[in-house]
């Protein structure tokens, strides 16, 4: 065969290739409005969906904010206390969790951590931002800079929470973050775990405190999932972003702009189902793969 042939096959293949890869999207419906997946070694693209458009992304910030809060090397056994500051900062419209951290709640910088990045509280982010050195504005600051390092030029972030509209991001950018977070054991630890109880004292009286993992996917024995965090805002929707094995091969998965909580789950597991069958699932697999067939008692959290 010569070698102008031997061209023209390889061409065809890459052709070929990419015409089966194309196919497979346009059959993968997701009811997330943005998405990407990625082979996390290669970085070569499996799917996307609106990959490159920016949009707010809600509770995804706080992997930015460990990030962040990690390369500053404060003391993560410092006691720190949640104030009023604390509340107010993170109350817009009125709005609080029924199972936020009370003021005069005291925890070590790693325990405010943990609850931001399993059960998203946003005072224990907030928090780990006003004592950073220089405050909150340093520790935006610090986000921002450390965004233009990694290469993520459509995202910016203007609170350490994702409480407000202006944390921007696209999917592809978020791919970036999930991979360079995935350096960092604790935030590997502290996004997987999937529950914590605490202890806080009013009027010198305890009072137990249990937390649970905003993300379901973790509790389901066929899920491998390495890191993660979601997120949700009504102006960036149900959002997701995960690491997870697939196949022994680790796998990006970044969802945005779902209509619920059930949705963004449906569409990781359509996501996994699709990889590991290479055809989308029926309904009846769904039915048996969905993680919202069952009822689970999780605190309330984003």
């Amino acid at each position: 065969m010569t070698i102008k042939k031997l061209l023209l096959l390889f061409c065809l293949l890459i052709f070929c290739s990419d015409f089966a890869l194309a196919k497979k999207q346009e059959q993968l419906v997701l009811n997330s409005r943005f998405a990407l997946v990625i082979d996390a070694d290669t970085t070569n693209v499996l799917f996307e969906k609106n990959s490159e458009k920016v949009r707010s992304i809600a509770s995804i910030t706080k992997l930015m904010t460990a990030v962040v809060a990690l390369d500053a090397q404060q003391d993560l056994d410092e006691l720190v206390t949640i104030t009023d500051e604390d509340v107010k900062a993170t109350s817009l419209n009125h709005r609080r969790t029924s199972n936020s951290l009370p003021v005069g709640t005291t925890l070590t910088r790693a325990e405010l951590l943990h609850l931001a990045l399993m059960n998203s509280q946003n005072r224990a982010a907030y928090a780990i931002a006003r004592t950073f050195p220089g405050g909150v504005e340093r520790f935006v600051m610090a986000m921002n800079n450390k965004a233009d390092m990694l290469g993520m030029n459509e995202t910016d972030y203007v609170d350490p929470t994702g409480l407000y509209n202006d944390n921007v991001s696209t999917p592809q950018d978020l791919a970036v973050l999930v991979r360079h977070a995935y350096d960092y054991e604790l935030i590997r630890d502290f996004s997987t775990s999937t529950s914590y109880e605490m202890t806080s004292y009013s009027k010198r009286k305890p009072h137990t405190h249990a937390f649970g993992t905003t993300n379901r996917l973790l509790v389901k024995e066929d899920w491998i999932i390495m890191l993660q965090k979601t997120g949700y805002i009504h102006k960036a929707g149900h959002c997701l972003v995960m690491l997870t094995s697939v196949l022994a091969r680790p796998i990006v998965i970044v969802l945005l702009d779902a209509d619920s909580s059930r949705s963004r789950a449906l569409d990781a597991v359509k996501i996994k189902f699709w990889l590991e069958n290479n055809h989308v699932p029926s309904a009846k697999d769904l039915s048996t793969l969905d993680p919202y067939n069952k009822v689970h008692k999780y605190p309330h959290a984003r």
